[in-house]
């Protein structure tokens, strides 16, 4: 089971990034164009998910088995997901940047996002699942942010600030640049879980000409 997956749509997945992520993995300059976009989101939860597997125990209850049958069904993040893309400087920087990997993935309260979903008279949550998982290797960071509705994740965006530092790659979008400014310049990694914890913009649908994001912490 696993080397006809491994010969076929993964590594077609593989293959799909090998222009770019090195470059990107040693923190040359790369245009995220929309086809590259979606190729590093698929690329990353695909490797999110496998990681899930060699990591820490505690982090093999956080990623439910229904993304796993979903993404293999769709071979692309859902839209329960949003991903990002970030730059760093890897610690102990050496020759084989490759070999410096570090992954997180967390729970977060999908609770309060029922509650402001109910509260805004928005559909139920198509469950009760939310987390975030981080992935970096060598300057290249990769967020992953899933949350169980689906009204809720289309109006996530980084807030103001974040924008600078953190690009979204999924939904795919514009022809950004990367890198964005380095997250070695507000606090390293964990400005990206603060941006959440903290509140982050969202636009709720219908509310975005409106001008009136509000603050959505998860």
């Amino acid at each position: 089971m696993c080397g006809a997956c491994n010969s076929t749509w993964m590594s077609q997945i593989e293959q799909s990034v090998t222009a770019f992520l090195p470059k990107l993995v040693k923190g040359h300059h790369v245009l995220l164009t929309c086809d590259r976009q979606e190729a590093l989101a698929s690329w990353s939860v695909k490797t999110i998910l496998m990681l899930q597997h060699t990591h820490l125990r505690s982090h093999q209850v956080v990623i439910p088995p229904a993304d796993y049958a979903a993404f293999f069904a769709a071979k692309s993040p859902s839209a329960l997901m949003q991903v990002l893309t970030a730059y760093i400087e890897p610690p102990g920087r050496g020759s084989n940047l490759e070999a410096t990997v570090q992954f997180l993935a967390e729970n977060r309260d999908m609770a309060a996002v029922a509650r402001l979903m109910w509260h805004d008279d928005e559909p139920a949550p198509v469950d009760m699942h939310a987390y975030t998982a981080t992935l970096q290797i060598g300057y290249w960071v990769s967020r992953v942010i899933r949350v169980g509705a689906p009204q809720f994740v289309a109006g996530l965006s980084p807030g103001p600030a974040m924008r600078r530092y953190a690009l979204t790659i999924w939904p795919a979008g514009g022809r950004p640049d990367w890198p964005p400014r380095s997250l070695a310049d507000i606090d390293g990694l964990i400005a990206l879980a603060r941006s959440l914890d903290a509140g982050v913009d969202v636009v709720p649908p219908g509310a975005s000409q409106a001008g009136q994001p509000a603050q959505w912490p998860l």
